[in-house]
């Protein structure tokens, strides 16, 4: 199928095809192509929400976020997009399966909203975020998926920051919010008290301070931004099993220095320290390696931590590099969307 046919069948709702399996041998593309790396994350987003009818943190999530500031999204991004925003409206209907269903949901829509230039937090967005509060714990985290799957299903750190940068990025939503605020505060609370909390979680609470401060004290962020520098490879990239310490499926841990570096780990650093210290020399090596290392199909790879099986965490990582290029000024402008 050419490109252009592609794009017509997910645009006229046929079946999203399945693209092929995410492999660390793919070849590069001869060039940085933002276009490929679009009709890459419309195919497998709208492929999994219709397939698996529910959302993950390392596939269609990030998706709702980073496609807009590639180009201006399609029907396949109004369907994915669409479905959260019912998911949000129909809770008390259809129930959430998880804590993290509304949290995760939360910070997709909010994220959303935020790097669209909204004005204000969307309807979808507020409802998901009063019902992430009804299901915080007294010590301000939630009951997370702990599915052997990290970063974002192995422990509670992870659903703790990704609510806490749903509230921070919802336009305008701790404004006059004496609850919201509140409960931002038990966030917080609960993550200074976190012993050797992953610095993956730290890098989204330093984003997250940066649309409130409240997130995160000036010293623990410059003690992450500093910790994330002297991760950075000599190829300019950095690796996901370096941002953490977790085990793989056969108990042995991930090695991060044999580690290749990667899309996600990448794109996240770079957005990260775009973000609070503006460009440097390290981003522009983060930039140079993300527009270099771009697969063929679009995606930049990533591999699993847990297992060798599927690597899905390349789907986020093909967003999160699509989020690290636009904060470091890198892509084409999109509509209405500046970094």
């Amino acid at each position: 199928m050419t490109l252009l046919l592609l794009i017509a069948s997910l645009a006229n709702g046929a079946d999203a095809p399945s693209p092929a399996p995410n492999k660390a041998e793919e070849k590069a593309a001869a060039s940085f192509d933002p276009a490929r790396a679009a009709v890459f994350l419309d195919q497998i987003n709208l492929a999994w929400t219709r397939q698996r009818k529910c959302g993950t943190c390392h596939t269609n999530y990030p998706y709702v976020v980073a496609r807009p500031l590639v180009s201006k999204p399609g029907a396949e991004h109004a369907e994915v997009l669409g479905f959260f925003q019912d998911r949000a409206r129909n809770w008390d209907k259809n129930a959430p399966r998880w804590p993290a269903e509304v949290v995760a949901t939360a910070q997709a829509l909010a994220l959303h909203d935020r790097l669209t230039g909204a004005k204000a937090a969307s309807e979808p967005a507020r409802m998901a975020l009063e019902r992430t509060w009804k299901l915080q714990r007294a010590d301000g985290a939630w009951d997370w998926l702990k599915c052997d799957w990290p970063p974002s299903k192995s422990d509670d750190g992870y659903g703790a920051v990704a609510a806490l940068l749903a509230a921070t990025a919802a336009p305008g939503y701790l404004e006059g919010n004496s609850e919201g605020v509140a409960r931002v505060e038990r966030i917080v609370g609960y993550l200074k008290a976190v012993k050797d909390l992953p610095l993956h979680h730290r890098l989204h609470q330093a984003w997250a301070a940066t649309y409130d401060a409240r997130a995160m004290g000036a010293y623990d962020r410059d003690n992450a931004l500093d910790a994330l520098l002297k991760l950075q490879r000599a190829d300019g990239g950095w690796n996901l099993a370096s941002l953490g310490k977790w085990k793989r499926k056969d108990g042995t841990m991930n090695d991060a220095e044999a580690a290749a570096s990667d899309g996600y780990a990448t794109g996240l650093a770079v957005l990260v320290l775009s973000r609070c210290r503006g460009a440097s020399a390290a981003t522009r090596k983060g930039v140079e390696w993300l527009r270099k290392e771009q697969k063929d199909s679009g995606r930049w790879f990533t591999r699993s931590l847990n297992n060798d099986k599927a690597h899905f965490i390349t789907h986020a990582g093909t967003a999160y590099a699509v989020l690290g290029l636009h904060a470091a000024g890198a892509l084409p402008a999109a509509d209405s969307v500046k970094p």
